[in-house]
């Protein structure tokens, strides 16, 4: 599995990606939109999907994909 720094790598080689931050965690942005957070501890990534490719994804990989309840994922 590729660590964080190769996948913050890749998400930063995307067209228009910059580094940002997410209240005080780094992050990839697109034209000021967050749209993939790099989370150190516990390692994890954290990526803005929309709905049916978060579906497709966490019903694909199961304990490797999961959504997140509330603003990024899932309904509560």
């Amino acid at each position: 599995m590729a660590d964080l720094d190769a996948i913050r790598a890749l998400a930063l080689a995307l067209p228009e990606a910059v580094a940002g931050d997410d209240h005080g965690t780094p992050a990839a942005t697109v034209r000021g939109k967050i749209f993939c957070v790099f989370n150190a501890d516990p390692a994890r990534l954290t990526l803005k999907l929309d709905p049916e490719d978060q579906r497709n994804l966490s019903e694909g990989h199961v304990g490797v994909v999961s959504p997140v309840e509330g603003y990024w994922g899932i309904e509560a």
